[in-house]
């Protein structure tokens, strides 16, 4: 376990260290659009009923930050009948597609990726962002 954990720290000592310091990502554009979602939101969820759950709701708050001046970081907590819900997503702009990225873990085991366009205030179809 030991040898196995001493390659790997070597492999990416070399990995990293034969990278120019130049190759680092410069945010662009694209990425200045997602600078409004920077900041402590209120958030207010109206969960649908399914076959299994009832239909709910849950009120709370989420707070984005940048990382590294190219993504969004955002960390959520709401409060409903079912308890306390936690989320966590980054949002991305991935410039080889041309589209945004938010992938979105949370407290009750989901894990979600959604690709899509800025669209009249948000960030993916069918989600409205209001401070």
């Amino acid at each position: 376990m030991t040898r196995c954990l001493k390659a790997t720290a070597v492999f990416v000592t070399l990995l990293f260290a034969g990278l120019p310091a130049a190759a680092n990502a410069q945010p662009g554009p694209e990425h200045k659009k997602l600078d409004y979602l920077v900041g402590k939101w209120k958030v207010e969820l109206e969960i649908k009923a399914t076959g299994t759950t009832p239909a709910s709701k849950a009120s709370g708050t989420e707070e984005c930050e940048w990382f590294a001046n190219l993504h969004i970081v955002c960390r959520g907590e709401a409060t409903g009948a079912a308890g306390l819900y936690k989320n966590m997503r980054t949002i991305s702009y991935v410039p080889a597609l041309k589209q945004y990225a938010s992938y979105s873990v949370d407290s009750l085991g989901y894990a979600v990726l959604t690709m899509g366009a800025i669209d009249g205030g948000a960030v993916l179809p069918g989600r409205t962002v209001t401070r």
